[in-house]
């Protein structure tokens, strides 16, 4: 629901632009005929109710706002930024956004966003209820109305005309209306149901109910309200003749109620405005030619201008990601060559012809983040690899007892010198921040890393004893690849906690090892379901892609520091393991549900869910993926349903 609330927020904000542009150009139109202001009020709920439109050079959407402003992702950026295209605003919001912390399952923006997306479906459920009651009561006080003729009823007890009803609407009048009255009354009602308003302003009291919380569409509501009984008297003048005008606006008078009500009842009309109703009737004239001409060149042009994005719109925002080149670092310890891939953080880089930014915290404000190498006597140097040759680059780096010291940030760091792309350690003890600057062609990148001690407070957490110590990766791979977990007897019990545990952290260790080294591996030893077991295939598969691709803030690999777990003892022989881990400074979780098969542990159901994450992508948002489900991967019409989001999200990555 959370994805739904953010979609909506997107579009609320989009639309909140086009609605102060449609309030100006409505003031340029004021000598025009009315129907021209009325018009115009549908390309503010094209832009309420479409997440989307093309792109065009005449654009009046602000040139340097993202098309989606609140990414999707934000609740699970370690950074959270909008880009509203105020940047007054932006830098208000992105400052007060919260940041994740380390290591936590959910994110604080998790949390706010899933209470304010509760918030919003009860304030649409509260409209709906008060609308609905307010028809009720309406058609209640109706019920001794009589028949007149066709579709139009007389009631004693109304002050004002007014339509009701959806596909058979009706027409009250008040009783007493003397004929002449009665005839551009009812033209005034029946133009109304000719142009379909009766659903017009059902529908646009729907948009408004999903949009609520903004205060611009109310606003625009109104008004547009107020446009069709305007444009709708205009045309009785019209049609009829401008003789009728006094006793026209005579008539507006004695119906009015002196005062404005906004009826829960979208389905009445003809209730509000009346002195500016008056004051239009009582000025209006038959337009020109040219009065009519230029507001449809008006209408128009400010149209396709306010439905449409501006060319070179950041849509392309998550491909332009793609073409930013990642970095690797290759390293030896006691024997053992590892790589740490580090993703660019601030850059600018030139997508078709424009150049686009992306802003990053300063390494020494996100130590946290960043990947992190743990120094051993023997590490004395780093060799830096790129996936696309820069035509330059210079590394410096910090101490870290400069972490979050901001005068550090120009004052107090050191230049290394790069030979043969091979970054030399400084003698002494380790704890350094490194950030390297690349320049290409077509633009430029930050890259940010961490060199400590395995003893740093920010590091001393359990940690799984690694068989990777003193053995090629292959044969790690191949060792957890056919590693046997059985307990003795037939059910689990609190006994084998120890031995889930190890089983949970072999399966994270055999996943993220394999993504990491680029291998493919067997899951048989983990998982019998045969779905979940070539879902997992897959799933691999495209991380694998997607990592190569730098698609994600991931970084995989077979050393992974565990966090204390969390074990839970189900019934009919489950249990729910939870593990927090990270690899190389990279946070990550994942929530398992495991049982026992001939005595030995099996996967029924697992779940990464990071914010990239293939499974996320496949099989459903954090919020709302549960693992409790022990058949989930029985039912056939939900597999093929996350097999297809499998095809799709290969297409994107390019097979």
């Amino acid at each position: 629901m959370s994805e739904l609330f953010l979609s909506v927020l997107n579009m609320s904000l989009t639309a909140s632009y086009v609605i102060i542009f449609v309030v100006l150009v409505r003031l340029l139109l004021k000598k025009a005929p009315k129907i021209s202001s009325y018009a115009l009020w549908g390309v503010v709920a094209f832009r309420l109710i479409i997440p989307f439109s093309f792109e065009s050079m005449f654009s009046l959407m602000p040139r340097n706002t993202n098309a989606v402003p609140i990414p999707h992702d934000i609740i699970y950026q370690q950074s959270p930024q909008i880009s509203s295209g105020i940047e007054v605003v932006d830098s208000f919001v992105n400052q007060s956004l919260p940041a994740p912390t380390v290591g936590a399952s959910v994110t604080p923006l998790q949390i706010y966003t899933e209470i304010a997306a509760y918030i919003w479906v009860i304030g649409i459920i509260a409209l709906l209820v008060y609308s609905l009651v307010s028809i009720l009561i309406l058609k209640r006080q109706l019920k001794n109305a009589q028949l007149i003729e066709q579709n139009i009823f007389e009631a004693k007890n109304l002050k004002t005309p007014f339509v009701l009803g959806l596909i058979r609407p009706k027409i009250y009048l008040p009783v007493g209306l003397n004929i002449e009255e009665r005839n551009y009354i009812l033209l005034h009602e029946q133009t109304h149901i000719h142009r379909k308003d009766h659903i017009i302003k059902i529908l646009a009291f729907l948009v408004l109910s999903i949009h609520w919380f903004n205060p611009l569409v109310w606003i625009a509501f109104m008004l547009m309200s107020t446009d069709m009984e305007l444009s709708c008297d205009e045309r009785v003048l019209k049609e009829m003749n401008e003789q009728i005008k006094k006793p026209y606006a005579n008539s507006l008078l004695s119906f009015a109620t002196g005062r404005y009500i906004l009826n829960g009842s979208p389905l009445a009309f003809g209730e509000g405005n009346v002195r500016g109703r008056i004051k239009n009737v009582l000025n209006y004239k038959k337009p020109r030619f040219w009065v009519v001409l230029v507001s449809v060149i008006v209408l128009v042009g400010a149209g396709i201008a306010l439905i449409s994005n501006p060319a070179g719109s950041k849509a392309v925002f998550s491909t332009y990601l793609k073409d930013i080149p990642t970095m690797q670092l290759k390293y030896t310890i006691e024997g053992t060559t590892d790589k740490v891939t580090v993703k660019p953080g601030t850059s600018s880089w030139n997508y078709n012809n424009e150049s686009i930014e992306i802003e990053s915290p300063h390494p020494l404000d996100s130590v946290g983040f960043i990947p992190k190498i743990i120094k051993s006597d023997n590490l004395n140097e780093i060799t830096v690899i790129f996936s696309s040759t820069p035509t330059s680059y210079t590394v410096r780096y910090w101490a870290d007892n400069y972490i979050g010291n901001e005068k550090a940030y120009e004052d107090f760091y050191n230049v290394v010198e790069i030979s043969n792309d091979i970054i030399v350690l400084p003698n002494g003890e380790p704890g350094y921040i490194y950030e390297i600057h690349a320049m290409w062609p077509q633009g430029n990148a930050y890259y940010a890393f961490y060199v400590t001690d395995i003893n740093d407070n920010a590091l001393n957490r359990e940690t799984q004893s690694n068989p990777a110590t003193e053995q090629s990766t292959d044969n790690v791979l191949n060792q957890l690849a056919n590693q046997d977990f059985s307990i003795e007897g037939g059910n689990l019990r609190n006994a084998d906690d120890e031995t889930v545990v190890g089983f949970g952290k072999a399966f994270v260790n055999l996943f993220n090892g394999a993504v990491a080294e680029q291998k493919e591996v067997s899951f048989e030893k983990y998982i019998s379901n045969k779905n979940l077991r070539k879902f997992t295939g897959k799933m691999l598969e495209l991380t694998q892609k997607q990592d190569l691709l730098g698609g994600n803030a991931i970084n995989y690999g077979l050393k992974n520091e565990f966090n204390k777990a969390k074990l839970q003892h189900m019934e009919d022989n489950l249990c729910y393991l939870e593990l927090q881990f990270d690899s190389k400074g990279s946070g990550m979780g994942c929530k398992m549900l495991i049982t026992t098969e001939n005595n030995s542990l099996k996967l029924v159901d697992f779940y990464f869910g990071s914010k990239d994450g293939v499974d996320t992508f496949a099989t459903g948002h954090p919020a709302e993926r549960e693992i409790k489900d022990p058949n989930l991967w029985e039912n056939e019409e939900w597999v093929k349903g996350v097999f297809d989001k499998l095809e799709d999200y290969e297409e994107s990555l390019g097979s």
